[in-house]
């Protein structure tokens, strides 16, 4: 068909067939060899075509369907397809990083990144937004110099070959994480609440989450307590905690997405043990001392007790127990005891409780004197009772009532019946009343002496005695002694009755006979004498 044709129309014919654009009755068609389209008057149209890249030739064709004008040949790339999966990571204070999938279509592309903060993300892009260069070829790219706690708008636009031609822009919203709190302190520590308080982040407009939990559960997600709501002032008072317990407690900054969160800040503090009330037990005894308790509520890590008394050190036991003894102690002393309950850098004093040791008992009742109707008596001070305060109770039985009190070692026992035996009660009184054991002795009154001593006989040898007692005893002996004319004494007679014989004398000699009263404990009374010649 070609043939006949002039060899120029021929390559004209060559280079539309080879075009990959012709136009047949205002449509574009593809293929190899598209036939020509012819229409009168010009052609104003566009078409859209998806493929990379298309070099578009126009020619005009005259109205014999031959004749052909200079082609206008056109490049152009189709705008590439968009980003898919753009994802936010690795969020810092002041970075993040992107990363996507790249178009399904495959070929060059390169990718312009921009972001804004979102007060500026509605304003014009090119003046507002922060824009990396526009041949990134990775599907990823960390965005660093951010503000701590903002919210930014990324966009990831994909760019065909030409760096021009650009895809559809893909937008993603995320919050840089806020700055840490600040100078985080626990303050106002009872035994079941505590408040927090710590400087804010210079970002304003962020809010705070409070977490707490007890040493042993901290390591445990379910083991945190944490605020119902998001807290806006930099405090907060925490209660119903278990007394004497060690807590950590957290404050996170979070964005204003309330899901973005700066790095958490922990503190770790006990609260204050619970007090104790001690009682201090002596179990009578003047050298040992008993503390108990009961245990508090809560937690104690330990107990410690301290024992004091005047001019004695202070003594201090440690004890994981609900009791403590104390001994090698002073007797006769008071001694005040406290237990603290000791947790962490916590330690609270009980009330003071005070008991005394035993006194020890005086030494044995010596008698100094007697008389018909009194007893002198004394005995050593106790030992190891240097520095204590005590006096001494005498008592004396029978027929004395009551008690006799003195600070001295001695005391004299008046108004007694004469010849009659008392059996003397001497004990140590120490502070809050408490006494030794007695040290006891049994002393007799001196007898009254004889009366109407007469003679009822005299041999050359012997001479009979008689004498009254105006007092008599059961229990009375009497004493008859001979007095010789040479000045010495005979052996004493004994007799339980008022009368006696006094035989071996010499005769013819002046003779003194003393007739005394003598009971069991060898008390004797005044003696009375007679001088009688034989």
């Amino acid at each position: 068909m070609s043939q006949g044709k002039d060899p120029r129309e021929r390559e004209r014919e060559r280079e539309r067939e080879q075009s990959p654009v012709r136009f047949q009755r205002g449509r574009a068609v593809y293929g190899s060899r598209p036939p020509a389209c012819r229409k009168n008057g010009s052609l104003g149209r566009m078409f859209h075509v998806v493929s990379l890249p298309y070099t578009f030739n126009v020619t005009a064709v005259a109205a014999d369907n031959e004749t052909e004008g200079e082609p206008v040949q056109k490049k152009q790339y189709t705008r590439p397809d968009a980003v898919r999966n753009l994802t936010v990571s690795k969020v810092t204070t002041s970075s993040v990083f992107l990363n996507w999938t790249e178009p399904q279509k495959e070929g060059l592309y390169y990718y312009r990144v921009q972001w804004a903060t979102r007060q500026n993300e509605t304003t014009k892009v090119e003046a507002d937004c922060n824009t990396t260069r526009d041949n990134i070829t990775e599907p990823a790219i960390q965005i660093s110099h951010l503000t701590p706690g903002t919210q930014y708008t990324f966009r990831v636009t994909s760019l065909a070959a030409d760096t021009k031609t650009e895809g559809q822009v893909v937008e993603k919203h995320q919050y840089t994480r806020p700055d840490a709190v600040r100078n985080l302190t626990v303050t106002e520590v009872t035994t079941s609440s505590v408040f927090l308080k710590w400087t804010e982040p210079q970002k304003e407009g962020l809010y705070y989450r409070v977490q707490w939990a007890t040493r042993q559960n901290e390591t445990a997600e379910e083991g945190w307590n944490t605020t119902n709501n998001f807290l806006t002032d930099p405090s907060f008072q925490i209660n119903d905690l278990t007394p004497g317990t060690l807590y950590a407690f957290r404050v996170i900054s979070v964005a204003q997405d309330k899901e973005t969160e700066g790095q958490v800040v922990e503190e770790r503090q006990y609260t204050k043990p619970e007090r104790v009330s001690p009682a201090i037990s002596i179990k009578g005894t003047n050298d040992t001392i008993t503390v108990t308790w009961e245990a508090p509520p809560g937690k104690v890590e330990f107990y410690k007790v301290n024992l004091t008394s005047e001019d004695s050190p202070p003594k201090t036991l440690n004890s994981s127990a609900w009791s403590c003894s104390f001994s090698d102690l002073k007797p006769g002393k008071i001694y005040t005891a406290v237990v603290t309950t000791v947790s962490g850098p916590f330690a609270e004093d009980s009330e003071p409780v005070s008991n005394a040791t035993y006194p020890n008992p005086p030494g044995a009742v010596q008698t100094v004197s007697q008389t018909t109707g009194s007893i002198s008596i004394s005995w050593d001070r106790p030992p190891n009772m240097e520095t204590a305060n005590y006096s001494f109770i005498i008592s004396a039985q029978p027929h004395l009532t009551g008690e006799n009190r003195t600070s001295n070692n001695s005391y004299i026992l008046e108004n007694l019946i004469s010849g009659n035996p008392y059996n003397i009660s001497v004990v140590t009184e120490g502070p809050m009343g408490y006494r030794s054991t007695a040290v006891t002795a049994q002393i007799y009154t001196k007898p009254l002496s004889v009366t109407n001593l007469q003679v009822q006989m005299i041999g050359t040898t012997n001479v009979s005695l008689t004498w009254d007692q105006p007092d008599p005893k059961d229990w009375y002996m009497y004493v008859v002694t001979v007095t010789h004319p040479n000045g010495t004494q005979g052996p004493p007679l004994k007799t339980s009755n008022t009368s006696a014989v006094i035989e071996d004398l010499t005769s013819g000699s002046n003779h003194t006979f003393t007739v005394s009263t003598e009971v069991p404990d060898g008390t004797i009374s005044a003696g009375v004498s007679i001088t009688l010649f034989t």
